[in-house]
Parts: structure tokens; sequence; C-alpha cells
């Protein structure tokens, strides 16, 4: 279930939605640079919302695989890959984890 809305902020209109579907996917990526630096780093999120998939891609998982969660986030993109609908967004906020 998704709800998109547009806004006008200090640098424009920017578009988020309000997401809610299960937690397909959650693991940390280690980047490998060879300087050891740890900023590179990234949680890698996907959420199953009725027929799309929601990709967030930064510094926080959103909980554990198989959790439903709600959460506003910033719509960076949207996308399809191999025929499913795909939204990347960015700044995940008001996240709500409901146990199944």
């Amino acid at each position: 279930n998704a709800i998109y809305m547009s806004r006008q902020g200090a640098y424009g209109d920017f578009d988020f939605g309000v997401f809610e579907g299960e937690l397909v996917t959650c693991f940390q990526k280690k980047s490998d640079n060879g300087t050891g630096d740890i900023f590179g780093d990234y949680w890698v999120n996907k959420v199953h919302c009725g027929n799309d998939i929601v990709v967030y891609l930064g510094s926080k998982p959103l909980g554990e695989r198989g959790l439903t969660v709600k959460f506003k986030a910033t719509i960076k993109k949207h996308d399809t890959y191999n025929d499913v609908k795909t939204t990347k967004v960015s700044h995940p906020t008001n996240l709500i984890k409901k146990e199944d």
C-alpha cells in the first residue's frame, strides 16, 4: 500500500509517499575499497507493497526481514526491473514496525 503526495520545500517541489508492506530484504552491504573507510557501508532494504517493491539504500535498517513496516519517505525514482514496478526512496521517517 502506498500513498503519494507532493510538497513544496525550501529547495523546490518534491514528492514523498507513505508506504506499508512486508520487509522482504534487509542486509548491510560492506564496501571494500581497500581504505578501511566505514562510511561506504550501507543497508539494502526492500519492502513489498502490493505489486510493487520499495527500495531504500541508506544508513539504517528498517527492521527484521518478514516484519510489516509503515513509513514516510522522499521518492527519488520510479522504475521497472524484471517487469516489477520499483520505487527508490530516501530519508524514511515515522517508522512503525508491526509483528505479524
